[in-house]
């Protein structure tokens, strides 16, 4: 490993073993002549060299005591090493997650969720999608695993996984902000039938959400993002559970229907209809 690393063709971030290299060839000693000085070993001083491990704060105080120089001096060379790193790494982690973007629909957010217009700004675009699912990075969207399981995993693409993650994103981050009281899966069992006959009306989206609010579940229809192809979907969260619908499925109640038969079964996850 390097004690300094390319950030760009311009850039160049200094590990501090490459300071202390420095130091070591200033004194004119041999490495394990050093490292004696130091108080530590020949193999640590040539890990911190190479800048194969971090400078402590107790190494900090050594070199600032054997080469007359400050203890501020060594840890800024690591902080200032830390930050040109994360650099790298934020710059690298954008380019995959605008892979990830081309998977998305800006327009559908800013529709939906209010998100601002920013026409052809598509790093901007990208960190208020970002902020507004609530996730670190867009690459997590790829994760198979994210937030809930995929009952016919083996039948969907990357691009499903990455758009049914989103939505389901958008659901989740939804019961902070909705009071209803803790899921009750023997009230669910005893009433099922009376849940399923509600979804047999043509508009019963209002009427179910009341009833399974009663019962500790979120009901929430989904405006449907480009290609998604959620079908129902359902987790549990604490004390409460989520159940996703697209309302858009022709299927709707239908797939209401059996997400509640999973929920009293306690298989929680997510169809998605393959693009």
């Amino acid at each position: 490993m390097s004690n300094y690393t390319f950030i760009d063709e311009d850039h160049i971030a200094f590990h501090p073993g490459y300071y202390v290299e420095e130091e070591l060839e200033i004194s004119g000693l041999s490495q394990e002549d050093f490292a004696r000085k130091l108080d530590t070993t020949p193999k640590n001083l040539c890990c911190l060299i190479k800048g194969e491990q971090r400078l402590s704060m107790d190494m900090a105080v050594k070199l600032a005591r054997t080469t007359g120089s400050d203890i501020e001096y060594w840890l800024n060379t690591q902080r200032k090493y830390d930050m040109e790193m994360e650099t790298l790494y934020l710059k690298k982690e954008l380019e995959q997650e605008r892979l990830v973007y081309k998977e998305l629909d800006y327009q559908f957010f800013q529709k939906n969720y209010a998100l601002p217009k920013l026409p052809g700004e598509n790093d901007a675009q990208i960190e208020e999608v970002r902020k507004f699912l609530k996730i670190s990075t867009l690459s997590v969207l790829r994760k198979k695993d994210l937030g809930v399981k995929f009952r016919n995993l083996e039948e969907i693409s990357e691009t499903d996984i990455i758009r049914a993650n989103a939505m389901m994103q958008i659901a989740m981050n939804q019961i902070s902000s909705v009071d209803i009281t803790d899921f009750n899966r023997r009230k669910l069992n005893r009433l099922l039938m009376y849940a399923v006959k509600m979804t047999e009306g043509r508009n019963y989206e209002n009427e179910i959400r009341v009833f399974l609010n009663d019962v500790g579940i979120l009901f929430i229809p989904m405006p449907e993002l480009r290609g998604t192809g959620i079908v129902s979907a359902s987790k549990k969260i604490g004390h409460h559970i989520i159940l996703v619908a697209n309302l858009q499925e022709k299927t709707s109640a239908q797939n209401v229907r059996r997400e509640l038969e999973y929920i009293c079964d306690g298989e929680y996850g997510v169809t998605v209809k393959p693009a």
